[in-house]
């Protein structure tokens, strides 16, 4: 999604690349409504891929549990969570809503998401998740005449504190085919985590961790590194794995390496 232009000096974009905006109002306002229009625009006119959690008719219904592990899929994308109290209210007596918010924030720049959360009351939502919010907008819904009315402010994070957007959008009955008005977000079938799965969703962090690193490794100009070598760049980057694992790792995406005098050296 490479082309969700960034802010700028003119004002707020709609979409800001590796963002969180969180619309918000009470029920009839036109917060899903903006959220689809946001989404669609992003599809139709930037290439980005779209994912939700079931309350449109396009796009990709994404899973919590790939929110909590950010798979691969979840690259240069707009993820769209309806109602995101409702979800909130799932974890809160697992104890693991902090983690999936934390860890899914942390990896929001550098996989390019643009993360769009609808609530109807703000004092419901978990005080990690506001900070870590960049927009908020509200809504306002004229039936009548079918315009939907919205107003962005920036929370400081990517533009000024306080700086606002405002705007319309004309014949926003051209979108209701485009989300599903009698959708209800039922918390109790996205996923009931367990300590196995929080467990597995940090060791695919890792993973993608050592891939990056890798990856680093080879732009380098790297070819060839000896095991301990790169067991300390591994360090180096705050990516404290076991011997066991990183060999594992290694193993899995190299193959065998072969065995020097000075150690077991790996071909990229």
């Amino acid at each position: 999604m490479s082309k969700v232009t960034n802010a700028n000096a003119s004002g707020l974009s709609l979409l800001v690349e590796s963002s969180v905006l969180g619309i918000h109002g009470i029920r009839g306002q036109g917060k899903t409504l903006f959220a689809t229009y946001l989404a669609l625009h992003a599809q139709e006119t930037l290439g980005a891929k779209i994912f939700h959690n079931g309350c449109l008719t396009f796009g990709e219904f994404v899973q919590v549990e790939d929110l909590i592990s950010l798979t691969n899929r979840l690259k240069n994308a707009v993820i769209l969570i309806d109602e995101i109290q409702t979800i909130q209210d799932s974890y809160r007596a697992t104890g693991t809503l902090s983690y999936l918010f934390t860890q899914m924030l942390m990896q929001l720049r550098k996989r390019k998401l643009v993360i769009i959360w609808t609530s109807q009351n703000l004092q419901q939502l978990n005080s990690r998740l506001l900070f870590q919010t960049d927009f908020l907008c509200q809504t306002k819904y004229d039936k009548k005449n079918e315009i939907l009315f919205w107003k962005m402010i920036s929370q400081g994070t990517v533009a000024p504190h306080g700086l606002e957007k405002i705007g319309r959008v004309w014949r926003v009955n051209r979108f209701f085919k485009y989300y599903d008005t009698e959708q209800l977000v039922d918390p109790t079938t996205a996923i009931t985590l367990t300590s196995e799965g929080i467990r597995q969703s940090h060791e695919q962090q890792l993973k993608d961790r050592f891939y990056l690193v890798m990856e680093e490794i080879k732009k380098a100009g790297y070819d060839q590194l000896l095991f301990k070598e790169i067991h300390r760049v591994m360090k180096n980057n705050d990516l404290n794995l076991t011997e066991h694992k990183l060999g594992k790792w290694l193993k899995e995406t190299y193959g065998n390496p072969k065995k020097t005098t000075d150690g077991r050296l790996y071909s990229f």
